[in-house]
């Protein structure tokens, strides 16, 4: 017990303080005195990233939270270490930079201590000084990697199907890996949208990637950790492309850049060998079962078309046609360095009705963006219609003239022709929609489940908003449901007509989505496309 501790309970005893009042004080000070700072780094980012992966910026943003059991506490100086392993950072040597203390209360840092290079990994931790001067223990560590910072650093051509391939295409390879995969990595793009698979495993959990640019400016690539889809010995990859934005020929008297296409770049490492694999005209290509696909029109799908194992090594692909390369259609390729679009949910309907014969409408109670999941049971061949709309009419039907008809010219239609499998969700389209109308029922058909599925760019929620008020709070919700609804890689005005990211609703809609999520990258992003299309 210190003597000024002393001198304090020495007066109270004098003054004839109430023993309950005295001991009360005396635990609150000896509390005080004893606590220990405990102030800490947490939630480090890269770029506003958790871990990224392929980034491009050469000056990286550092970023971390703090976390304290104490009131009042602040950050008086940082310090940041950055080593090439998890293993030399923990053990505090081979580290490839440190910052030292930095006298600063800034809770994020632009990385500057040595020039970065394309496919490098790099782990980092940091360190903070409370209010009293006494530094936090070690963070736990984080990483980022470069992605491929020059057009040299990449390998492979970007290839389409041949002109006699209408449809889906499906575009495939396979190589032999020599031995255990120590690291292998996939930069990858596909143009309007696409998706990756190897050894039969679809990768990442991304929809209608990559987002939409001005594609005669700029494409987006995105990187992936494969390196436990691969295996010693044989071993394939497939990608299926759609049209996306890409090729959007049907709405406003088309918008397309030309016919999809893809690239992909692969490296992996053995540890004691490294090898490549890319996009080329030794690649095959073939028709698929996505009939036609349109951001606003809709899909049409049909499941006989199907090719089990394409994906999967051993596939017999003579019947294929050799890939067509093509030009690059983009002047640069660049980072994806957003979140992505996702599956943000899983809505049931809330009821549903049979206002004609052969066709069932679900309400989802809810007005979102994305699209049905339906299981059917059905003689294969038989062609099961989603169409969606907002709103109904007095009788239970569906107005689709709520989705903006009369100036798109199209309706929201997924067309489903069954074959062997029994659910169908679509991959490169979404709706805005609260009530989907499923048509071509009958005797033999049956709907054995249906889904909402919401579907935008997956972003965290910052801000918080709860009062005593039930109506502001319902507001609150809508304005919610609303934005997210229009946030798929740009800020968009609706996500059923327009599906466009014009300028004034994006400064309309600012400053809301600052406050209610963690949208930096996102506006980064957009930002970039305005300039792009600028130059």
């Amino acid at each position: 017990m210190n003597s000024d501790f002393k001198d304090l309970l020495r007066c109270l005893n004098e003054a004839g303080a109430k023993h309950l009042i005295v001991f009360a004080i005396l635990a609150f000070l000896a509390g005080c005195q004893t606590a220990r700072a405990d102030l800490r780094p947490t939630d480090l980012r890269c770029e506003d990233l958790t871990n990224p992966l392929g980034i491009d910026n050469l000056k990286p943003r550092l970023s971390w939270e703090l976390r304290s059991n104490e009131r009042a506490q602040s950050q008086t100086a940082y310090q940041i270490q950055v080593a090439s392993t998890p293993t030399d950072l923990a053990r505090g040597h081979v580290i490839q930079s440190d910052s030292g203390k930095v006298a600063s209360s800034d809770l994020s840092t632009s990385y500057t201590n040595l020039p970065l290079h394309s496919k490098t990994r790099h782990w980092w931790r940091a360190r903070v000084w409370d209010a009293r001067g006494k530094p936090s223990s070690w963070s736990a560590p984080a990483m980022w990697s470069m992605g491929l910072l020059h057009p040299e650093d990449w390998q492979g051509d970007w290839i389409t199907a041949p002109a006699s391939i209408k449809n889906g295409p499906l575009l495939r390879s396979e190589f032999t890996v020599k031995a255990p995969v120590w690291r292998a990595t996939a930069f990858v793009t596909g143009l309007g949208y696409y998706e990756l698979y190897v050894n039969g495993k679809r990768v990442g959990d991304h929809v209608l990637d990559p987002a939409q640019t001005d594609y005669r400016e700029r494409a987006l690539y995105v990187t992936y950790d494969i390196t436990h889809y691969l295996k010693p010995g044989r071993n394939a990859v497939g990608v299926m492309i759609g049209n996306g934005w890409f090729n959007q020929d049907r709405v406003w008297g088309g918008m397309s850049y030309g016919r999809p296409c893809a690239r992909c770049f692969i490296e992996i490492d053995g540890g004691v060998f490294f090898q490549n694999v890319s996009t080329g005209g030794d690649w095959r290509c073939s028709s698929g079962p996505v009939i036609r696909d349109n951001v606003y029109a809709g899909e049409e799908y049909d499941a006989r078309l199907e090719q089990p194992g394409w994906t999967e090594p051993g596939f017999d692909d003579s019947r294929w046609q050799p890939a067509k390369v093509v030009p690059s259609p983009a002047r640069r390729l660049a980072a994806q360095t957003m979140l992505p679009i996702k599956r943000i949910q899983v809505l049931k309907p809330a009821k549903s009705w049979s206002p004609n014969p052969g066709s069932q409408v679900f309400d989802f109670a809810q007005n979102f963006a994305g699209w049905a999941r339906i299981r059917v049971a059905a003689p294969s061949g038989t062609a099961i219609k989603l169409r969606y709309s907002e709103a109904i009419d007095s009788k239970g039907n569906l107005d689709t003239a709520s989705t903006g008809v009369f100036a798109t010219g199209v309706e929201q239609i997924d067309t489903y022709v069954c074959g062997s499998s029994s659910v169908y969700e679509p991959r490169f389209t979404y709706h805005g929609f609260r009530y989907v109308e499923v048509s071509g029922l009958g005797p033999g058909v049956r709907i054995e489940g249906i889904e909402g599925v919401v579907v935008h760019s997956a972003l965290e929620r910052a801000g918080r908003f709860e009062s005593s008020d039930s109506m502001l709070n319902r507001i609150h919700r809508a304005a919610l449901w609303t934005e997210r609804s229009n946030l798929h890689g740009i800020p968009t005005d609706c996500p059923a007509r327009e599906k466009c990211g014009w300028l004034g609703d994006a400064g309309i809609t600012a400053e809301m989505t600052l406050y209610n999520f963690r949208i930096t990258r996102f506006w980064d992003k957009y930002l970039r496309d305005i300039w792009t299309s600028w130059q």
